[in-house]
């Protein structure tokens, strides 16, 4: 029997997506990039995993998260009970 790393990458990359909560994307995304290099390297080179962004995080990391996202189209969250306001310069 085979372990999860010799899963389709299309399909780790799934499974990651459906693990990440909007309430914790950074602590989720972070857990992930932990877990070994090749959940790590994919991670880092999918877009696909950093399209979903909260207005409850750090602005240098929504940044992160943007850059990251690339071309792909981004969903963005953003906390009713927040006053915070984002600003893209």
């Amino acid at each position: 029997m085979e372990g999860i790393d010799h899963l389709p990458i299309e399909l780790l990359l799934r499974i990651f997506k459906l693990s990440l909560r909007i309430a914790s994307l950074k602590v989720d995304r972070a857990r992930l990039m932990l877990v070994c290099r090749l959940w790590r390297d994919i991670m880092v080179r999918s877009s696909y995993l950093w399209t979903e962004i909260s207005s409850g995080d750090h602005q240098g990391y929504i940044q992160r998260s943007i850059e990251m996202s690339g071309e792909s189209p981004l969903d963005l969250y953003h906390d009713a009970d927040s006053d915070r306001r984002l600003s893209f310069n």
